[in-house]
């Protein structure tokens, strides 16, 4: 037989240590009519127990997943600063072209007329690009 999943298995040692505290209340007391008081009041205080004990949980994992998504991405923007991010930052600043420099082919939007639209050549086709 398939062993029981990991939850299967401690939902029922849950269940199974709740009887056996249950049957030692009832050997040392002997009042049934206290004991299912008491569970009834600890039923209809399960659901808020249930929901805080959600929150929290869902909140402490959704943070520790956020850190340590956050640490990968801390250590890959390193790793690539540490080896080309450096000389990348400073070599496309230095080789970048004065603004007078750079050819005329895109500018401000005009639209075109018959003619025009006629001469246009689609892409900087003739034009070198210092890059």
């Amino acid at each position: 037989m398939k062993l029981l999943n990991w939850k299967i298995q401690l939902g029922l040692a849950l269940v199974g240590a709740s009887a056996g505290l249950y049957a030692l209340n009832y050997l040392i007391f002997r009042d049934t009519n206290y004991m299912l008081r008491l569970f009834l009041a600890q039923l209809g205080f399960l659901p808020i127990s249930v929901l805080l004990v959600t929150i929290i949980l869902n909140q402490l994992l959704g943070q520790r997943a956020k850190a340590a998504k956050l640490a990968k991405l801390n250590m890959v923007i390193g790793a690539f600063f540490s080896e080309v991010g450096g000389g990348a930052l400073k070599n496309p600043v230095s080789l970048r072209p004065a603004p007078s420099r750079l050819p005329a082919a895109g500018g401000p939007y005009q639209p075109l007329d018959r003619a025009g639209f006629c001469r246009f050549q689609p892409g900087p086709v003739g034009k070198r690009f210092p890059y």
